[in-house]
Parts: structure tokens; sequence; C-alpha cells
């Protein structure tokens, strides 16, 4: 069984549901997310990638304590998850089962997104 782990940026406000942005603006961080999640997914790839199917699981830390809507954290990840196919550690990202999210301590230092992707056998 293959583990891959990584960090990645908060994602853009751009890319929540409940943003109202021009489509442009969307879509310059929507390219931008994809292309960050690939580069690093690529990097840390396992070498028995591609795999079949794997389970996903994000880690949010932010930098103040607030309540969000786990539904918009996620959506607003989607790029990041063709990102990760791109880079070739899902053959598709509709073979990524997405596990429930956690929300860490906040940090004042430390803030982003961790990755978590299992291989299912």
């Amino acid at each position: 069984m293959g583990i891959v782990a990584f960090e990645l940026p908060l994602p853009s406000p751009k890319l929540s549901p409940n943003a109202r942005v021009h489509w442009g603006a969307k879509s310059k961080a929507v390219s931008r997310a994809r292309r960050d999640s690939a580069i690093v997914a690529a990097s840390v790839k396992h070498p028995t990638c591609p795999w079949k199917s794997a389970t996903l699981q994000y880690v949010f830390t932010f930098r103040e304590n607030r309540n969000r809507d786990e539904d918009n954290l996620i959506s607003q990840c989607k790029a990041y998850q063709d990102g990760i196919a791109d880079a070739g550690i899902v053959e598709n990202d509709y073979q990524l089962t997405l596990l429930p999210i956690i929300v860490t301590v906040p940090s004042k230092t430390k803030h982003g997104v961790g990755v978590i992707i299992t291989q299912v056998e």
C-alpha cells in the first residue's frame, strides 16, 4: 500500500462556490491551483503510481479560528484534485474517495492544506 503526502497553499478565495468573481479571474485561479498541485504531487509521486483508486484527505490549517463551511473547503480544492490526477498519482480524479476533512488548531506561522493520498488495493 502506498501513501503520498504533501503541503499546498490554502486555495484562493476565488475558488469558493460563494465567490462572485469574473470568470477570467476564476479561470486563472483554477489554472494556478491545478498547476501547483500537479508540480508538488509529481515531485513526491510513489513509485507504484498511477493507482487504480485511492483515498484523499485534506488537513486545513488557518491563521485564525473561525467557523468554515466544510463543503466549500472541499469545493475550493477541486482544482487540486485535478492536479493530482495530472501528476499521475491516480489514473483519473474520479478514482479519489474523499475522506472527512480535518481542520487543525490555528497557527500564525504555518497555514495551508495538507494532502494525504492513500492507495486502495
